[in-house]
């Protein structure tokens, strides 16, 4: 992919962020495992609107032992947001009560979605 491929703005589109793990996970278990592990919930993560089956995957709090999607949706250990790397290379800590509408819109890099600066 080039850079000009993310036609959304590399300071409106996500690259990287903080994954949720449940707390009964820590420590090697579960989804607390390293990028390297054959299990694909141990580091993939999504948000927004599933264009696939619709699914909404808010942000996560902390403490999300039982939600839905629970080991697979961002989410960190900050209290009521969640860090994200920018294609800009920008870290910016998004709300976990943004509105999945606009979550989509920032992991999309060509949706022609129109995002504010607060989220």
């Amino acid at each position: 992919m080039k850079l000009l491929d993310v036609s959304d703005g590399t300071s409106n589109t996500t690259m990287f962020g903080e994954k949720s793990i449940r707390p009964n996970s820590l420590r090697g278990k579960n989804e607390d495992r390293s990028v390297h592990s054959q299990v694909r919930n141990t580091h993939r993560r999504m948000m927004g609107i599933s264009d696939v089956n619709g699914d909404l995957r808010p942000l996560l709090p902390a403490d999300n032992q039982n939600l839905p999607f629970a080991n697979s949706s961002f989410g960190g250990p900050h209290p009521g947001v969640t860090n994200f790397v920018f294609v800009d290379g920008s870290v910016k800590a998004v709300r976990n009560s943004t509105n999945v509408n606009v979550l989509t819109a920032l992991v999309t890099r060509a949706g022609g979605e129109i995002v504010g600066t607060t989220y």
